[in-house]
């Protein structure tokens, strides 16, 4: 009998320590998972030396930038190292040039800024002025490299239809493109830098200020299409705005607040990869404390999902499925890249 009641008390034991060890398995299973998603996240620290005001973050595969236009600096870094390569600083490259960047796009080998008069200069990664743009060149607030010396801009002038333009490095016409058909002309004039300019797979896209219209293009200069984007929650204006005379400032700010007020505008367009492009937008009104509304499309579908979230929450840039943070409140500054997959999930 002794033996039995050994024998029986085995028999239970046995289940809990099976129960423990699936407990203990599925423990190290979520530490390990955890640990992979949380290695994904790379927080940077930029030298100690480095503050920014009002700060621009670009990004390709080998370097990250941030121009600092109150300081005339850009400042590059490489990729996986994070380390500082140079600062990208024009101001006494020749007697008389002009150095106030606007706006940086990172090319094969050098740096594009958008300029004030010269309105565009290319920079080595080395700091060297390798081009600055001819007097035909007339650089815009929405634009994208097809490749090094070929600048898509879109441009809207006061007397003339808004139009796409395909220049060469001194602005030369290179390609001609067919009429943008745009429903609010004179807000895409006043809005210049809200308007957006993406180059992807060999098309060409274009998203102005306050429209969430997707108007397509071929590299030939070709309209494919024009379409509406069902982003949850963008509210368009319902008219554009009206022409004021020049001179009467009162009435053009009147006018343009009229017809913007709690009206959505796109904030950010950007490549998350060969398939999907990330539009950040602005709600223009609230809802729950969250007005910046984050978008996935995919160009082969048309698809479209779009989550709500603070404008704390918004990203400075995104490429090859990685969004990217800076916060440049902190000492040391900080920037912060996080896999597109987990953002995603955490604005649910």
């Amino acid at each position: 009998m002794k033996h039995d009641r050994i024998l029986g008390s085995i028999s239970c034991i046995r289940p809990t320590i099976v129960m423990i060890q699936k407990s203990l398995l599925t423990i190290i299973l979520f530490i390990t998972l955890y640990s992979h998603a949380t290695a994904q996240v790379r927080t940077i620290e930029l030298p100690d030396h480095i503050f920014l005001s009002a700060p621009q973050f670009v990004a390709n595969e080998k370097h990250f930038g941030i121009l600092d236009p109150s300081q005339k600096k850009f400042f590059l870094f490489d990729y996986e190292s994070a380390s500082l390569i140079s600062k990208l600083d024009a101001t006494d490259s020749f007697p008389g040039f002009k150095w106030n960047p606007i706006r940086a796009e990172f090319l094969e080998n050098e740096v594009f800024f958008t300029n004030s008069m010269p309105w565009g200069v290319y920079i080595s990664y080395d700091n060297k002025v390798t081009h600055v743009a001819g007097r035909h060149f007339k650089a815009t607030g929405a634009y994208d490299f097809l490749n090094d010396s070929l600048y898509v801009g879109f441009y809207t002038e006061r007397f003339e239809d808004p139009a796409l333009k395909g220049v060469d490095r001194d602005g030369n016409i290179v390609i001609e493109f067919e009429e943008v058909p745009i429903r609010f002309p004179n807000l895409a004039y006043r809005s210049e830098e809200r308007n957006h300019v993406l180059f992807l797979d060999d098309t060409i896209y274009l998203m102005t200020a306050f429209d969430n219209w997707l108007h397509t293009f071929s590299t030939d200069g070709h309209l494919l299409k024009s379409s509406e984007l069902k982003i949850d929650g963008f509210r368009s204006p319902t008219r554009d705005k009206r022409r004021i005379e020049p001179g009467n400032m009162q009435a053009m700010m009147h006018e343009f607040i009229q017809v913007t007020r709690d009206r959505s505008s796109v904030a950010g367009f950007y490549a998350l990869n060969s398939k999907e492009i990330l539009i950040v937008s602005h709600a223009g009104y609230e809802s729950n404390d969250k007005f910046v509304i984050i978008s996935k499309f995919n160009v082969d579908t048309g698809n479209v999902d779009s989550k709500w979230t603070s404008r704390s929450t918004q990203p400075a840039f995104a490429q090859n499925d990685k969004v990217y943070f800076m916060d440049i409140e902190s000492e040391p500054v900080i920037v912060r890249i996080v896999p597109m997959a987990e953002y995603w999930e955490s604005l649910d």
